[in-house]
């Protein structure tokens, strides 16, 4: 049991210093868009119609790393009737009653998407990432869809962690043979949905 803590460390350490990083932008920033990283709402939408574009209707969806909880405000307005669930390191206030905010992953969804979960760099980020994307495949019946930033980016900030696509796919590859890949659009940003069989 000892050994498994130890092993383990890594995860509590970097999900420690995002929640850390992303508490003090909510309070200097209070709730805005660039409060959880992100530049426009055009963007963020673009964001979610390649993570959500397989997503059919009545479907259960975790929203990863939810922040303020966007990703509902998407499909209501593209009147896409989903089960939406919320779970992030961090509490923000979510004001709307309608949405189901998680403490714990305790049971199955048939997605769960994360948009802009492994953007922040840690010494643990590599580890982490290999680690986390397991773990929430694991906990899915149909898909799971993530974004990463491209190490083709014009501009490179030293906070973030950047992938090239060869390195996705093999990460990939080692989870499920079967996935989809966005990667020349105009974000810098490489969107993978990996599929259940």
């Amino acid at each position: 049991m000892q050994k498994n803590s130890l092993n383990f460390n890594f995860v509590s350490k970097h999900e420690n210093i995002i929640k850390n990083f992303y508490s003090n932008r909510h309070r200097y920033i209070g709730n805005k868009i660039n409060a959880v990283g992100w530049s426009s709402k055009k963007n963020q939408y673009l964001r979610f119609q390649l993570l959500t574009s397989h997503i059919k209707k009545h479907d259960k969806v975790l929203d990863y790393g939810c922040g303020f909880c966007d990703m509902y405000f998407f499909f209501k307005k593209e009147k896409k009737i989903i089960k939406y669930y919320g779970y992030d390191l961090y509490h923000y206030k979510i004001k709307s009653k309608k949405i189901k905010i998680i403490k714990k992953i305790n049971k199955k969804f048939d997605h769960i998407c994360c948009s802009g979960v492994f953007t922040y760099k840690t010494p643990y980020s590599e580890k982490y990432i290999n680690y986390k994307i397991k773990d929430l495949f694991s906990k899915t019946k149909k898909s799971l869809s993530l974004n990463f930033l491209s190490n083709n980016s014009n501009i490179k900030l030293k906070k973030n962690v950047y992938f090239s696509l060869e390195k996705i796919i093999k990460l990939i590859k080692k989870i499920s043979k079967s996935f989809i890949i966005f990667n020349n659009y105009k974000i810098n940003e490489i969107t993978v949905i990996i599929l259940k069989k």
